[in-house]
C-alpha cells in the first residue's frame, strides 16, 4: 500500500511538473512552481533540543532497565535461598514458603508492568511538550524560508522523494537556523510540569 501511494504520489508531481512545461512550449509563459524538500526527522534527530531529548529519553530507559534489574535480582536471591533451604525444610513448610515466594514474584510483575506503563505515559507526555516548543520555533523558520526563496511547494523528504536534489533540500538551512532560535531546553523540567 506504502508503495502504491509512493508511486502515485511520484506520478502527481511528475504531472504537477511537467504540466508547467507542455503549457510553456505552447504559450512560453508559465515557469514551474520553486519546490523545496524538508525532512522534520533530521530536527528531531541532529538538533541540539531533539539530542537533549535523546539523551533524557535513554536515561529514563537506563533508570527504567536498572529498576526492574533490581527487582529481578530481590527475585532471584530469595528464590535461591529457598532452593537452599529446600533440604532441611519439611515438604509442607517448602509448598508453604514457595507459595509465599510465588504471590512475591506476582506482585513483583505487577509493580513492572505498572513502571513500565508509567515510564512510557510519562516519555510520550513529554515528548508531546518538547514537539510544541520545536514546533513553535520551526514554523517560523519555515514560513520564513518560504518568504526569502518564494517557495510554492514544500515536500516531505519521507516516503514521497526517491530522488532529490541536495539544493532542493531546505533541512540543512532550517536545522541551523532552529538550532540558533532554540539552542537549549531544560527536558527534564519540562517532564517534571508534564500532567498525565
Amino acid at each position: 500500500m506504502n508503495n502504491l501511494r509512493r508511486v502515485l504520489a511520484a506520478f502527481l508531481i511528475a504531472l504537477f511538473l511537467t504540466a508547467p512545461l507542455s503549457v510553456a512550449q505552447a504559450q512560453s509563459g508559465p515557469r514551474a512552481p520553486i519546490i523545496a524538500v524538508f525532512d522534520s526527522r533530521v530536527i528531531l534527530r541532529d538538533s541540539i533540543v531533539g539530542k537533549a531529548w535523546q539523551d533524557y529519553f535513554n536515561s529514563k530507559r537506563k533508570a527504567h532497565k536498572d529498576a526492574i534489574a533490581t527487582e529481578e535480582k530481590k527475585l532471584r536471591t530469595a528464590w535461591d535461598e529457598l532452593n537452599r533451604q529446600r533440604s532441611i525444610m519439611a515438604p509442607q513448610a517448602f509448598q508453604a514458603r514457595e507459595r509465599s515466594f510465588r504471590d512475591m514474584e506476582s506482585a513483583a510483575k505487577g509493580r513492572i508492568g505498572q513502571m513500565d506503563q508509567d515510564v512510557g505515559r510519562q516519555l510520550r507526555a513529554t515528548l508531546g511538550e518538547v514537539q510544541k516548543r520545536m514546533d513553535s520555533k520551526l514554523g517560523p523558520i519555515v514560513d520564513q524560508l518560504v518568504k526569502e526563496r518564494s517557495i510554492e511547494l514544500i515536500l516531505p523528504a519521507q516516503g514521497i522523494a526517491l530522488l532529490v536534489r541536495k539544493d532542493l533540500d531546505i533541512t540543512p538551512e532550517v536545522l541551523k537556523r532552529f538550532d540558533k532560535a532554540l539552542p537549549k531546553l531544560d527536558i527534564p523540567a519540562l517532564a517534571a510540569k508534564v500532567k498525565l
